[in-house]
């Protein structure tokens, strides 16, 4: 759906549709935006070109046959945005079917064409293409610690959407956590985090309906250039959060390249009751203490028991287990072999996900570390018996 919309040419006009009108909507659909229209002066002039050549033919049509009696008919009249209020003079043509699709093509490119390069230019189109962004923390209307995982899940589901077009800087649920609960000021963070374009989200959660509402904002002239308001069933919210992130890619005009929209495209698993499990695993996962990673662990596995072919979840398990020794829990025959078995899984299960490569990495950088600590530990402890009995029983004589 998104390679459509960004990439593929609209399918061609009728027969019956003049050549000159279906090259004019042509250029005004083409992707490239350097191949369109750039100002409302440019297609009201090839309007009036158009409109001249389509009278010219209709006239010689005429007067090639002038003892065939037709029935007569009025062209409509053309307006162009920079004509306000001025018309065409009323002309009399030929009633058949090929001046009816001239009027009202005519009329309606003429329409399209001043709304669409009208919004252009009263919405600033002509800024420079946004090239970063930072998606923050959903503020949580519900003010309900239970509901936290559905607006911080929902957030972190479109930034890790998002990395996946590498033409776009996006910030790091690192990096935006900190702004959570604190009061949206837009221009400021986008100057903290050094982004252009900034989106916002609220959630509100009512028995099984989610209520979602997001806007996107240029930081460089704080003009809205979306928002959107969703009216959900919680079991739709995976549904959700891939219409947000198409709605982003389309706003932004961004150019993805055929890997790129196959990466913002798939599906990791069309489960809504493991996704909301992995959401609630990863909610635990970062608060970085160890009863939390209990907790993550236990819904990393039933989002895994709901979809086992989930390889986000296996990667999650595998990041829960290699953060124990980084919060004191020293057990690396416990953990480790589990993290990294957490890990392969994922990767055979989706051998492209990068988070997966990383968990693997993790979790042989952590259990390398715990033997080298252990090592050392060890001997330390070696060194402080051997200066212990020394001490006791006096030093050697040299």
């Amino acid at each position: 759906m998104i390679g459509a919309i960004l990439h593929k040419d609209a399918k061609p006009l009728g027969p019956d549709v003049p050549t000159e009108i279906s090259k004019l909507i042509s250029k005004c659909l083409r992707k490239d935006r350097d191949e369109r229209y750039q100002t409302i002066k440019d297609v009201g002039n090839d309007l009036r070109e158009v409109k001249q050549e389509l009278e010219l033919k209709n006239l010689m049509e005429r007067t090639a046959s002038p003892n065939k009696p037709e029935p007569q008919t009025q062209i409509l009249k053309a307006t162009t945005l920079d004509e306000i209020n001025q018309t065409t003079t009323n002309q009399t043509v030929a009633s058949n079917p090929k001046t009816k699709y001239l009027a009202a093509g005519l009329l309606t490119l003429l329409l399209a064409a001043g709304g669409f390069f009208g919004y252009r230019y009263l919405s600033g189109s002509n800024t420079k293409q946004i090239n970063s962004i930072a998606v923050m923390p959903f503020e949580n209307r519900n003010s309900d610690a239970d509901t936290d995982y559905l607006s911080d899940g929902l957030a972190e589901s479109v930034i890790f959407r998002l990395t996946q077009i590498p033409d776009l800087r996006v910030s790091p649920t690192s990096s935006v956590m900190r702004y959570k609960g604190a009061s949206t000021d837009v221009a400021k963070i986008a100057g903290e985090l050094g982004v252009d374009a900034v989106m916002t989200g609220r959630l509100t959660k009512r028995g099984d309906n989610l209520n979602v509402t997001v806007e996107l904002v240029d930081a460089r002239t704080n003009k809205s250039l979306w928002g959107e308001q969703y009216e959900r069933k919680l079991s739709e919210l995976l549904t959700t959060q891939r219409e947000i992130v198409t709605e982003i890619v389309g706003k932004l005009q961004l150019k993805l390249s055929g890997e790129s929209e196959q990466k913002l495209a798939k599906k990791y698993t069309d489960n809504n009751e493991a996704y909301q499990l992995y959401l609630q695993g990863r909610y635990h996962w970062n608060k970085r203490q160890i009863p939390e990673f209990e907790k993550a662990i236990v819904f990393f596995k039933q989002a895994i028991e709901k979809d086992p072919n989930y390889a986000l979840a296996y990667s999650g398990l595998a990041d829960t287990y290699a953060l124990f020794p980084n919060r004191g829990d020293f057990r690396p025959k416990e953990y480790m072999p589990q993290a990294k078995a957490a890990a392969l899984k994922a990767l055979e299960l989706d051998p492209n996900l990068a988070e997966a490569h990383a968990s693997l990495a993790e979790s042989i950088k952590t259990m390398n570390m715990t033997l080298q600590v252990q090592k050392e530990h060890s001997n330390g402890r070696s060194n402080l018996i051997r200066i212990t009995d020394l001490l006791i029983n006096g030093m050697p004589n040299y």
